[in-house]
């Protein structure tokens, strides 16, 4: 068993610049992470088959995994989380937008359900023939017919 602890690790790969380390199983194992891929490349490179502190012989091992994220740099990593959110921004906002459009269609489609334009009420509020008719609507949502 190793019995390695993070602060040794950390101090082991202090060249290579870590931005995380960590250790498991009592120090049988671990990681580090570095702030581009180029780095953890180098750094198995350099160590795998050398000697560890304790005498035992390091194993190293490249565990990038592309497809959970493409960016090979932190600067990259922020920019495309930075383009996720103004896309799923946009996404949402989008769907706002269409879920009050059809908000107000129906407000209105309510609105109007009551009014009828059939023939029997082509006249005014005196009893006169009317031909035309326009609808008025006022801010607090109430609607009339007026003659023209």
């Amino acid at each position: 068993m190793l019995g390695l602890s993070p602060k040794k690790l950390r101090s082991f790969v202090s060249d290579y610049a870590p931005t995380a380390v960590g250790i498991k199983n009592r120090g049988r194992w671990g990681w580090i992470c570095f702030q581009d891929l180029q780095t953890l490349r180098k750094l198995v490179q350099e160590t795998d088959g050398k000697e560890a502190p304790n005498g035992k012989i390091w194993t190293v091992i490249d565990d990038y995994d592309g497809s959970v994220t493409e960016a090979c740099t932190i600067s990259e990593a922020h920019e495309r989380k930075k383009i996720a959110q103004q896309a799923n921004t946009e996404s949402k906002q989008e769907e706002r937008r269409a879920w009050r459009a059809k908000r107000d269609e129906d407000s209105l489609e309510s609105s109007m359900m009551g009014l009828n334009f059939g023939e029997d009420e082509a006249q005014d509020s005196e009893g006169a023939e009317v031909d035309d008719w326009i609808i008025v609507m006022t801010a607090s949502g109430d609607m009339s017919r007026k003659s023209v």
